[in-house]
């Protein structure tokens, strides 16, 4: 079980969610095993640093086959 994060240990995982989510396009899920974390708190991470989350398929969108 990971321990308590202080204030600046927080503020500093905050900034590397940030640019791991919005320049690297890492997934939530991929960023919390990254950092041994819950996907819970690094969802709340993102909110308090007011990132605009993706929506579900996250990066691409939609790709059509053509026959």
């Amino acid at each position: 079980m990971a321990l308590p994060l202080t204030e600046e240990q927080r503020a500093a995982l905050i900034d590397d969610v940030k640019k791991w989510y919005e320049q690297d396009e890492d997934s939530i899920r991929t960023i919390a095993n990254r950092v041994g974390r819950s996907y819970g708190l690094i969802y709340r991470l993102l909110d308090e640093g007011g990132v605009k989350r993706r929506t579900r398929g996250g990066r691409g969108g939609c790709r059509h086959l053509s026959p």
